[in-house]
């Protein structure tokens, strides 16, 4: 084994930046939130409106599965 090799394989590269990453640009340039909204802070009315929409997707799920079956 002769020294090019052995400064070959102790060497690592250096980690860099990308330069265009993809996270980075959704947080900065289209406003991507970093984290999950919280519900419990959100005003009453948009909690209720946001209830009524997954209560109303549940029951028109449910009906387009039964009313098939018992026509």
């Amino acid at each position: 084994m002769t020294d090019k090799d052995t400064t070959e394989q102790n060497e690592t590269p250096a980690p860099t930046e990308p330069f265009n990453s993809a996270v980075d640009h959704y947080q900065k340039i289209m406003g991507m939130p970093s984290s999950k909204a919280d519900l419990k802070t959100f005003p009453k009315f948009i909690k209720y409106f946001y209830y009524f929409v997954i209560t109303f997707v549940i029951i028109a799920f449910l009906l387009m599965i039964l009313i098939p079956i018992f026509k």
